[in-house]
């Protein structure tokens, strides 16, 4: 059965910093390569990734960032590159229902989830646990 999958940064970043879980989130990039999953990442959360690298790998940021590219067009990941007025209710709600701590980019990255009826691919339980018990968005962690 063909699932949506919307990466988390954690995820990408999981995979630069050689983090546990990151056989767990590679296996699911390839699923999206051979079309068992269909795989998603808002813009919002790669701008997340290359903070991350610009913060960690200054020197070689430039190439980690278009092999990051190369990696997303290989595995089929598509950019949603827009916020809805769907996604932004969404993005509202679920903020008033986690609290202050949860970023502007988780809600973006679960709400997208929640518009394409897909799976959250993360590993931010602090921030996500409470989201999903209460049934507000379905989750896929790596970890």
């Amino acid at each position: 059965m063909m699932a949506v999958i919307v990466f988390d940064a954690n995820a990408f970043i999981a995979i630069l910093a050689n983090e546990v879980g990151v056989d767990a989130v590679q296996q699911v990039l390839e699923d999206c390569q051979t079309g068992e999953h269909t795989g998603m990442v808002h813009a919002l959360n790669l701008y997340e990734v290359e903070r991350w690298v610009r913060v960690n790998r200054p020197e070689t940021a430039p190439v980690i960032m278009r092999t990051l590219r190369s990696v997303l067009r290989a595995h089929c990941i598509r950019t949603i590159r827009r916020v809805t007025l769907r996604m932004q209710k969404q993005m509202v709600s679920l903020k008033m229902a986690a609290g202050s701590k949860f970023s502007a980019l988780d809600a973006a990255c679960v709400a997208a989830g929640i518009t394409n009826d897909g799976y959250v691919l993360t590993s931010d339980h602090a921030e996500m646990d409470g989201l999903e018990t209460a049934g507000m968005a379905p989750f896929l962690w790596f970890r």
